[in-house]
């Protein structure tokens, strides 16, 4: 579903601020995977988003989706058939439009526009059903303001807008780090219930190890730009946190000092 093969990436180019963030990175992904992503803070995981997002262009190396070559879409036209939900849970809505304009909006992406009503009675029950499954009271709070809703909330609806016309692949970028223990944790069986009933192809990057081994099928490791681990299903399974920090330390030959991640297990 998903091929990233030799992707190298600079900012700054060719002055004196001039900074590599990946190097020949190559990740393949099937239909269906759900890889998250772990390193330390500058490994180079939001500019791996970003790059398959369309926000950041490459110095070398492709991106397939599907077979296709996205690089030579813009970021807008990739929003077609890929997703992303921000750790901000503020920008994945519109605050001034009501829960069910949101999902409405959601829905119609990639579809032509029309001067027929916009939330028809059949959207607007599978709105309040879907909004059910949150288990957050959002089923009775259609014509509520989004921007009245809590963080949390906010994020669960913003989770269900990236999800509702099941995207090619779900980009989640440490999206539950700017929530309270509690609402995250939600936030994150929501996430995984929503991407297995879907058979989501996803990419999550996180900076909590445990997380990032209890989701998904697939784990990589970044550092410097370059993936240095890579697990797949079984080696995934029998992983531990400990198993971690010590594979980060063989390969790297340093200590893995990102309090983000030690404080975040």
């Amino acid at each position: 579903m998903l091929k990233i093969q030799d992707v190298t990436k600079y900012f700054n180019l060719n002055t004196v601020d001039q900074k590599l963030a990946l190097s020949q990175v190559s990740i393949d992904l099937n239909e269906g995977d759900f890889m998250t992503v772990i390193g330390s803070n500058g490994a180079g995981k939001s500019t791996l988003l970003n790059i398959i997002a369309g926000v950041h262009s490459v110095d070398q190396g492709a991106v397939l989706l599907d077979g296709k070559n996205i690089l030579v879409l813009p970021e807008y036209r990739r929003a077609l058939y890929i997703s992303r939900i921000f750790q901000d849970p503020m920008k994945g809505t519109a605050p001034n439009m009501t829960v069910e304009e949101n999902l409405s909006m959601a829905m119609a992406r990639g579809k032509k526009r029309g001067l027929r009503k916009g939330i028809s009675r059949g959207n607007r029950e599978m709105f309040k059903e879907s909004l059910a499954q949150l288990e957050l009271g959002l089923e009775d709070r259609l014509n509520d303001k989004v921007g009245l809703l809590s963080g949390g909330q906010r994020q669960a609806i913003t989770l269900l807008m990236s999800t509702i016309t099941s995207p090619k692949l779900l980009l989640l970028d440490e999206h539950t780090a700017a929530l309270d223990p509690k609402t995250g944790s939600k936030i994150v069986e929501l996430t995984e219930k929503i991407v297995s009933d879907n058979n989501l192809t996803t990419m999550m990057v996180t900076h909590n190890m445990e997380q990032a081994l209890s989701l998904g099928n697939r784990l990589i490791m970044l550092h410097g730009g370059k993936v240095i681990l890579d697990l797949k299903d079984d080696q995934k399974k029998r992983m531990t946190v400990d198993g971690l920090l010590y594979e980060f330390e063989r390969s790297r030959g340093e200590k893995f000092v990102d309090d983000r991640v030690i404080l975040a297990n």
